[in-house]
């Protein structure tokens, strides 16, 4: 049984999803073709042509040998790994990557590699393929058949109440037949693992995972927020993947205190943007913020500080009773502005995540750092979902650096050979995911942007440094490409 992560097509589907998201929120959204039941209502029968065939053969000979065996179209009927078997259903859950078909009693997944707009929620399919198995659990490969059927109908089972002591169970289990692919549900807080969603059920240190997410579906998760999560259980190796077909909102964390991220400092007449972190994870609430003096800088309701003059402010994020603050000090530049260096992300090479040093290595061998003040690059560091975007991606009209994925952060350092007096930091070519919104932020200044097409950012990044830190977060996406950077420096 093949059983990695790599190949892992036992995933996550959405049905209908009702979300409250932490910060509120709500919003009803569902998959193709599906309602908001959580199940398939049809009632099983034996395939109508089967039965008129079967009915022909017996009226046309007197001798019971000449008739033949009804056909078997049920999914219990799938045994062994590498067969290849013809079964009936209908499709009850949609992922990324296929789509799962019940009869009421088993269940199946059908690996398409794709998300399939050819089949809803609710439709009857014959489907006919070679049964392979991954995470102990059989499923159709990619290169199945599949029919539509009309006048087929099934009604898909009522989910069953997940405990501590099935799920510790999953553990144990040599294999799992398609009896045991069924639904399952829960209450959940959810949590990430690394860059992978996490539902666990009190009680069990059982990996509960949902995967491959339909954005439009995982847009709405928020970590730290309780669910009631409704979901097909197809199999386990390490983790449990589940095949979610209903997520709502229960509630949101308690907010306990605030960070405030950004720069210390700004020039007169220029600006940073400060960001408000709530603790715990999850949890919301709506930013108030305040200056504590107007004439030395003020304070947008966005958090974006302007100076007015020397001097030292504090700057303070609320929400009700909970606060925090930050002392930003702010000065008039010295010196003349000059482009300091530049740098050429499209240089970068290479198809999977790039290892650690390989940005500085390969800016500095390919050309794709230059100075005319003397600057040096002299490496790079803390590459973290940092990619090359080389064309050969969802992408491919965009080139430069990839930062992060559909849910996971991106970043990376680079670090020259000398201190360097920071006027201002310019990303370049900045495309955001599909247009959607990402925070990307450099030395912690951050901003959030939805950009469809290709545009420069600059950033109030200022002050003495030796190194540069590029990040993004998630908003409604983690990803960003980012063609190149221009660093203004005084002199």
């Amino acid at each position: 049984m093949k059983s990695s992560r790599k190949l892992l097509p036992i995933l996550l589907a959405f049905t209908s999803i009702a979300l409250v998201g932490c910060n509120g929120a709500s919003g009803n959204s569902s998959s193709t073709g599906s309602d908001s039941s959580s199940s398939t209502p049809v009632s099983s029968s034996t395939p109508s042509s089967s039965s008129s065939s079967s009915s022909s053969s017996s009226s046309s000979s007197s001798s019971s040998s000449d008739v033949g065996p009804s056909e078997d179209y049920s999914i219990g009927q799938i045994t062994t790994e590498g067969e290849t078997y013809t079964v009936r259903g209908v499709v009850d859950a949609k992922t990324t990557k296929g789509l799962v078909l019940t009869d009421g009693t088993d269940s199946v997944y059908v690996y398409l590699n794709k998300y399939s707009t050819d089949y809803n929620i609710g439709d009857a399919l014959e489907v006919t393929g070679k049964i392979d198995s991954f995470n102990k659990a059989f499923q159709f490969t990619a290169d199945a058949e599949i029919t539509p059927l009309e006048g087929e109908t099934y009604t898909a089972a009522e989910p069953t109440a997940l405990t501590a002591q099935i799920a510790n169970s999953w553990k144990s289990a040599e294999s799992f037949s398609t009896s045991d692919i069924k639904e399952y549900t829960w209450t959940t807080t959810l949590a990430k693992d690394g860059s992978y969603w996490v539902a666990p059920i009190e009680g069990s240190d059982t990996k509960i995972e949902p995967v491959y997410v339909p954005s439009e579906f995982e847009s709405e998760f928020k970590e730290g927020c309780v669910y009631n999560i409704t979901a097909y259980f197809g199999g386990y190796y390490n983790y449990a993947s589940m095949y979610v077909t209903a997520a709502e909102f229960v509630s949101a964390p308690t907010l306990e205190s605030i960070t405030i991220n950004g720069a210390d400092s700004v020039y007169v007449d220029s600006t940073t943007t400060l960001t408000a972190q709530l603790n715990p994870t999850g949890a919301s609430g709506e930013v108030t913020w305040t200056s504590s003096d107007d004439k030395v800088a003020t304070v947008s309701a966005d958090g974006v500080v302007t100076g007015v003059a020397e001097g030292e402010v504090t700057i303070t994020a609320a929400v009700g009773e909970i606060t925090a603050t930050k002392t930003i000090t702010v000065t008039k530049p010295t010196g003349t502005e000059t482009l300091g260096a530049s740098i050429n992300f499209t240089v970068l090479t290479g198809n999977a995540e790039l290892e650690e040093g390989a940005i500085g290595t390969q800016l500095n061998e390919n050309s794709g750092f230059t100075s005319g003040t003397g600057l040096t690059l002299t490496g790079s560091t803390g590459e973290s979902k940092a990619y090359a975007a080389t064309g050969n991606n969802t992408q491919n009209e965009y080139t430069g650096i990839k930062l992060g994925t559909g849910s996971a952060s991106g970043t990376f350092t680079l670090t020259f050979g000398s201190s360097i007096n920071i006027a201002k930091v310019v990303l370049t070519d900045v495309h955001s995911w599909s247009g959607k919104t990402v925070s990307l932020a450099v030395n912690d200044v951050a901003q959030e942007l939805t950009i469809a097409k290709l545009q420069d950012v600059e950033y109030a990044v200022t002050g003495e440094t030796t190194t540069l830190t590029i990040a993004t977060n998630k908003v409604n996406d983690a990803r960003a490409i980012i063609g190149g950077l221009e660093i203004y420096v005084l002199a």
